[in-house]
């Protein structure tokens, strides 16, 4: 088919090193809409990057010989880079009643401030070009607002596993899911965890609306 053929062509894009990476000077996370749509054909490596939430997460869960990360019990972030921008999903604090707020952002690979960088996993090559990534992450803007995030079912990792089956690489690896998949899979576990983050929601929208102007609060309620 058409698309084998361009998979095997991007495979022997990628052997011969592929498209060079952009430089590492902007970490400044923004919105998609910047990056790639100029330039075409396929053959561009595609990278995870898994972050530790902090220091504590870092070094007593998520270790690659820590026993939490083995029973799939870490807890990370990550975003998937290709074409030299690296893309992830995230909530807003003060942002849980703004419909129409993408929660897809993109910035330079490995360079998520909000975030400690740990290590990376190379999930091989696409075969689409960078036209067609760029258009397939205008669609997922539109289908990930930031205030649908959910801890468990709705997160960076679920955002990560659906870019990579569109860009038709290696899945995320199972470890990365953590603590969050390992919760939505245990039932009783998972009503626990979601009554607690519906609880911390309802908390960041309490104090955004504290602190909000009248001008803020108007457009919200309208």
């Amino acid at each position: 088919s058409t698309f084998q053929a361009r998979a095997h062509s991007a495979a022997s894009a990628c052997r011969e090193g592929g498209p060079p990476r952009a430089g590492m000077a902007d970490g400044v996370v923004r919105e998609v809409g910047i990056g790639g749509r100029d330039g075409d054909g396929g053959g561009a490596q595609v990278r995870l990057h898994v972050y530790d939430l902090d220091n504590f997460t870092g070094r007593l869960l998520n270790g690659a010989s820590s026993w939490p990360r083995a029973a799939n019990c870490g807890l990370f972030h990550c975003g998937v880079e290709v074409y030299g921008w690296e893309y992830c999903f995230q909530y807003y604090y003060d942002a849980w009643e703004t419909d129409g707020l993408t929660g897809v952002q993109q910035h330079r690979p490995r360079q998520n401030d909000l975030f400690q960088y740990r290590e990376s996993v190379d999930l091989g090559c696409t075969a689409l070009s960078r036209g067609e990534v760029h258009t397939t992450m205008q669609e997922l803007r539109d289908a990930w607002p930031s205030n649908s995030y959910h801890l468990i079912s709705h997160n960076c990792v679920d955002f990560a596993e659906e870019v990579t089956g569109k860009l038709r690489v290696q899945p995320v690896p199972r470890w990365v899911a953590g603590a969050g998949r390992t919760a939505f899979n245990a039932t009783a576990l998972r009503g626990v965890v979601n009554a607690a983050w519906w609880l911390v929601v309802w908390a960041m929208i309490l104090t955004s609306r504290e602190l909000a102007s009248p001008e803020e609060l108007a457009r919200n309620s309208g």
